[in-house]
């Protein structure tokens, strides 16, 4: 299935979505723990209807650039949580922390 490339956070965060799919940026919700450095915060749409979807959605792959030795964390609304399968690309010539998440709307951070 073909995938969309969406930059968001003013360039800190690509989301890699299958392309039936939006991703919109959100403002960072209250409450969450400031001893992560969040980068920002997304939520993906259905493209044909603009339904926001919320909850679980297909997987799909957030890409920020790396820094090293920090690990790439998610708000699950009440506690941070690694993202899984995270590991290091480098594309032209910048090294990325890559991931896959498959809920509609969390914030991104890395883990100060």
């Amino acid at each position: 299935m073909a995938k969309t490339e969406v930059s968001i956070a003013g360039g800190k965060i690509t989301v890699i979505v299958q392309d039936k799919y939006d991703v919109y940026e959100k403002p960072l919700p209250a409450g969450i723990d400031s001893n992560i450095n969040w980068l920002g915060n997304f939520g993906i749409s259905e493209k044909q209807s603009g339904k926001k979807l919320n909850g679980k959605v297909p997987k799909y792959e957030i890409q920020t650039p790396d820094v090293a030795g920090k690990k790439l964390v998610y708000w699950t609304g009440s506690e941070k949580k690694e993202v899984p399968g995270q590991k290091t690309i480098t594309k032209k010539d910048k090294k990325f922390r890559v991931g896959e998440l498959d809920l509609g709307d969390p914030p991104i951070g890395m883990d100060r």
